[in-house]
């Protein structure tokens, strides 16, 4: 999720295509379904892991790091994009499906409900 929102800020910033970083999100609709990684963001584990994180990329990448606002990624924009910035992160996902994924692959709508089914975990 860091990655992705990374991109998409440096996107909105920037027009910088997130390119290859869009498969994240092909990532990010399976691993929401698992109930390990269900179980995870309701841990306080996942807190940890999120203040570890933002702590590491702080002191070693304080110029290009971007974390979510309120350190809450129920709040980022590159998981739950205005109607403009959805529809240009959809094409970049659909292309890079067409390339990585073999066979049917989620479209970017099976995607945004996914993410929205774990909303309130993030």
């Amino acid at each position: 999720m860091f990655a992705i929102h990374g991109k998409v800020d440096a996107y909105k910033k920037t027009g910088r295509e997130i390119g290859g970083y869009a498969r994240h999100y092909y990532d990010l609709y399976c691993l929401a379904e698992r109930p390990e990684v269900i179980a995870t963001l309701r841990s306080q584990e996942y807190g940890i892991i999120k203040a570890d994180y933002d702590r590491i990329s702080r002191e070693h990448f304080d110029k290009s790091y971007v974390p979510p606002p309120d350190m809450s990624f129920a709040k980022s924009d590159a998981l739950f994009p205005s109607t403009e910035l959805g529809t240009v992160l959809a094409a970049e996902f659909e292309k890079q499906c067409r390339v990585l994924c073999f066979g049917a692959f989620p479209t970017w709508d099976d995607v945004q409900a996914r993410l929205e089914s774990v909303r309130d975990l993030l």
